[in-house]
C-alpha cells in the first residue's frame, strides 16, 4: 500500500474540462489523439459518461492529426503552426464541435508552442502536470 495516489490522466481531463465548459453549454467535444487511444474508447466513455457528446475525427482529419503526431513532433521536431491550427479548426468548425480534448503528449508539445487560450482546447498533459503538483504538495 502507498499514500501515493494514482492519478488517471481522462478522468481528471473531464473534471477539468466539466469545470470549465460545463456540458450544457458546451455538449460537444472532439478528440485529437492517436488511432489507439481513439479506438481504445478510454476518452469516449469518459466524455460520454460527464453528458457530453463525443465526437471522433473523420479519416482525413485523422490522418491530420497522426501527421502532426508522428511527422511533425517525432520525426522532425518541426513544429508547424498552420497544420495545427487547421486540425484545430477542423474539429471546432468543420465538426462543429465547442470543446477540444488534446489526448496526447506530441499534441501537447505544439499547445505548448502554439498556445491559443482564446480557444476551448483542454491539453491532457497539462491537466495530469497540475493534477500531479496538486497531490504532491498534499503529501508533503
Amino acid at each position: 500500500l502507498t499514500p501515493v495516489p494514482i492519478i488517471h490522466m481522462p478522468k481528471v481531463t473531464i473534471e477539468r474540462m466539466s469545470k470549465l465548459y460545463p456540458a450544457a453549454e458546451h455538449p460537444r467535444v472532439a478528440f485529437m489523439g492517436t488511432r489507439g487511444s481513439l479506438v481504445s474508447g478510454i476518452y469516449s466513455t469518459a466524455v460520454k459518461a460527464a453528458g457530453y457528446e463525443f465526437v471522433s475525427p473523420d479519416e482525413t482529419i485523422q490522418e491530420k492529426i497522426s501527421y502532426l503526431i508522428y511527422h511533425d513532433v517525432k520525426e522532425t521536431g518541426n513544429l508547424n503552426k498552420d497544420r495545427y491550427t487547421e486540425a484545430l479548426d477542423d474539429m471546432l468548425t468543420g465538426l462543429h464541435c465547442d470543446i477540444v480534448i488534446l489526448g496526447c503528449t506530441e499534441l501537447s508539445v505544439l499547445n505548448e508552442a502554439f498556445p491559443m487560450p482564446q480557444l476551448p482546447i483542454v491539453d491532457a498533459q497539462a491537466v495530469l502536470a497540475d493534477e500531479t503538483v496538486k497531490q504532491a504538495k498534499k503529501l508533503r
